[in-house]
């Protein structure tokens, strides 16, 4: 460099240069700099204008400050070399700019459409922009999250085709992330794989799952609540509780906590009982239920309503009452615009029966066979019945933990019914019915079982229980027998029917469950993924008149017999049951 130059901007600036005459040449180096960078160049572009030398008059020049001299971007067969180093190129990042990035040692690297999707990999990556290289697979147009050239990294901090990890970074699935994750950092320790965080101690993970919780368990929780006690676990590490709120020893509410988050909730406010529920535990309550009590025992009205977890606005609602000896149901669904439309209007009797004698009943699902004469109903024994019943529960538990959180719900809504005021009475019981519940609708109100012992001691233990948690269901999902939908044929109630839904799939068709069955369960839709795998074939009927709506177990049986005989010719298809109208449609054939 010219000394005359440098002593001139030396002198400029010590010898009291105007703050003007400073900020002009300030701005001067700042415009030398933008022409350089767009391709004016000069003194063989190793200095840039810096300002005017006070004394000769004569512009100043400075040495140009080198950074990673990319004056052009690479193309496939165009290299420009940054860095000095011969895997580092110049390379157009999305935004516009020109920067040094390393050469990818695969085409393979995460796509991306702004440099902000590559900030997760590590500092200094960015988004190339399409055609940057030779890559066919992904398409050349795509763009690619690009590792920034920099010194050597480390053995043991290699990560991958991610780049160097931070001294304080670890490499997992060839992501650098800090040494302790967010969702592992428990107090002043850090919880190893399969562990989460509890109270400030790392806890098994398992313990948070439906899994976790046996029959001694939820006898256990169901006995201290009785007790008075707060809370209560249900699985072994605490996880998974049951929490109350007493006031003059009666309970105004309770608490279903899974990993300390609220699934479920309901609390007595002076004549209402509310309750709440978040089946996917996000925060937001996708069900709501609410009952208003009259001055009159036995007057009350239930509000439910289900919301869309996406949009939070309420897309059904079921309203019931008693009146005389039945409850009147009424379920609207909102329409486009938001209005309810009736959808169902039906009354059903407040003593619900169960007759399973005309099923195919399983075996015992894991529960010894026991003879008539040593049977808890045979003499009666309200308390056995009600182990019966806990054993019932808890069998439904090992089906219901395959499905996530829509399991918890009716897991959580059975525990609550048997820790309710129950009668049990031994009664016979004309007809075929086996055993009957009274004061299911009554979320307040006491619960009467009846069973009839004749009939009930023909069973094995697990189907007694089985028998059993029918009724509980019943008082679970405060749900009566459409009387419509219980005149049909059992087969196809169990593919309509919510209660005969829930013990269709988790014992009688166990082996064979349908998509219908797991939909009306867990009251969802026949398409939702959670009965993918389910058999699609809920049935059919036979369209012709002649056949009077005739149900056959599958479709390929309904269309070999539908058409027989001259009173049904013609008749090629067959209407399937049970499948949500908004999934994609099924047809026979």
């Amino acid at each position: 460099m010219d000394a005359n130059r440098f002593d001139g901007l030396a002198r400029a600036l010590a010898t009291g240069a105007s703050r003007r005459q400073v900020l002009k040449g300030l701005v001067s180096l700042a415009v030398g700099n933008l022409l350089a960078h767009v391709g004016f160049r000069s003194q063989a572009n190793a200095y840039v204008a810096a300002g005017i030398d006070q004394g000769t008059g004569k512009l100043l020049y400075l040495p140009r400050i080198m950074t990673d001299a990319c004056a052009a971007a690479s193309a496939c067969g165009e290299r420009h070399y940054c860095r000095g180093q011969s895997n580092c190129i110049c390379i157009r990042s999305a935004e516009g700019s020109i920067r040094c990035g390393k050469i990818p040692s695969t085409c393979h690297m995460p796509l991306c459409t702004t440099s902000d999707d590559c900030a997760h990999l590590g500092p200094g990556y960015f988004c190339d922009s399409p055609n940057s290289g030779c890559c066919t697979d992904p398409p050349a147009s795509l763009s690619r999250c690009i590792p920034p050239c920099g010194p050597a990294c480390p053995a043991e901090r290699v990560c991958g085709e991610v780049g160097c990890c931070g001294e304080d970074q670890f490499c997992v699935d060839s992501r650098c992330e800090s040494a302790c994750p967010p969702q592992r950092v428990c107090g002043e320790v850090c919880c190893g794989d399969g562990e989460i965080c509890r109270d400030g101690q790392c806890a098994d993970a398992s313990d948070c799952e439906l899994q976790a919780i046996t029959l001694e368990a939820m006898r256990a929780a169901l006995d201290a609540l009785q007790s008075g006690a707060a809370s209560a676990n249900l699985s072994p590490q605490g996880c998974i509780q049951v929490q109350q709120e007493l006031s003059n020893n009666e309970v105004i509410a309770r608490s279903f906590i899974i990993a300390g988050q609220t699934v479920s909730s309901w609390t007595r406010s002076g004549n209402q009982w509310i309750e709440k529920r978040d089946e996917d535990r996000d925060g937001f309550f996708e069900w709501q239920s609410v009952t208003t009590y009259g001055a009159i025992s036995g007057d009350f009205q239930t509000v439910e309503t289900e919301y869309d977890p996406a949009t939070q606005q309420p897309v059904e609602r079921t309203t019931f009452a008693p009146q005389d000896d039945t409850v009147h149901f009424v379920i609207e669904e909102a329409d486009t615009a938001g209005s309810w439309q009736v959808v169902e209007d039906y009354q059903t009797p407040r003593v619900q029966a169960v007759t399973l004698a005309g099923d195919l009943l399983p075996g015992d699902a894991g529960l010894s066979a026991s003879p008539a004469a040593t049977c808890e109903a045979n003499p009666c024994d309200p308390d056995k019945i009600k182990e019966r019943m806990e054993e019932g529960v808890n069998l439904a538990l090992q089906c219901l933990a395959n499905f996530g959180d829509r399991g918890v719900a009716i897991y959580e809504s059975s525990f609550n019914t048997l820790s309710r005021n129950i009668t049990i009475r031994c009664a016979a019981i004309p007809g075929e019915t086996e055993a009957t519940i009274e004061g299911w609708e009554n979320r307040q109100g006491p619960l009467t079982i009846t069973v009839d012992p004749a009939k009930f001691c023909g069973y094995g233990e697990g189907q007694r229980a089985w028998l059993l948690y029918h009724e509980v269901l019943h008082a679970a999902l405060r749900r009566g027998h459409n009387p419509r939908i219980d005149a049909l044929p059992l087969e196809q109630r169990k593919q309509l029917d919510r209660v005969y839904g829930c013990i269709a799939l988790c014992y009688t068709n166990q082996a064979d469950p349908t998509q219908c069955m797991c939909a009306q369960c867990l009251k969802t839709r026949t398409c939702d993924p959670v009965c993918a795998n389910f058999k699609q074939d809920c049935g059919a009927t036979c369209p012709c008149p002649a056949r009077q709506g005739k149900y056959y177990t599958t479709c390929s049986q309904c269309l070999a017999e539908c058409p027989s005989g001259l009173s049904c010719a013609g008749y090629s298809t067959c209407d399937p049951v049970g499948h949500t109208p908004s999934c994609p449609p099924v047809t026979c054939p």
